[in-house]
Parts: C-alpha cells; structure tokens; sequence
C-alpha cells in the first residue's frame, strides 16, 4: 500500500495529497495530512477543512482566485 503523508504543506499541498490519496480506493493506509493547525496563516482566503481527520474533497476546487498573495513572499 501506498502511504500518502505531509510535513507541513499549505491548503494546496494538503489539497494535492488529499486528491492523490483519494485515488487509492482500495488502501486501508489512512493518509498523514493534518497539518493546518500549525499555520498561523494559510495561502487560501478560506483553508480547507479538516474535520476528524477527514478532508472533503467532493465538493471543492482550487482557483487562483482562491489564494491570498499577500502572505507569499517573493524570491529573490
């Protein structure tokens, strides 16, 4: 089985893997991507949720309307 797991991604990464381990139908590996809630601030004006250890993926896409910039920091 694969394991799908994060350090500590943002809204988006935990988005990705989210979507990634929900691809596995057939694994009983539950996946590692609880990290939000160490993030003071988040990429996204509005975080995806994170509910018993479930992230909803059913209902939701990810825009680049959706993401707030002026929390990213330009690279020199």
């Amino acid at each position: 089985d694969a394991v799908i797991s994060s350090s500590f991604e943002s809204s988006i990464g935990i988005w990705t893997l989210a979507n990634l381990a929900g691809t596995e139908s057939h694994s009983s590996v539950t996946a590692g991507l609880d990290t939000l809630k160490w993030f003071k601030t988040d990429v996204l004006n509005s975080p995806i949720s994170i509910q018993k250890g479930k992230v909803d993926i059913s209902e939701r896409t990810i825009q680049a309307k959706d993401i707030n910039f002026d929390v990213l920091k330009k690279l020199k």
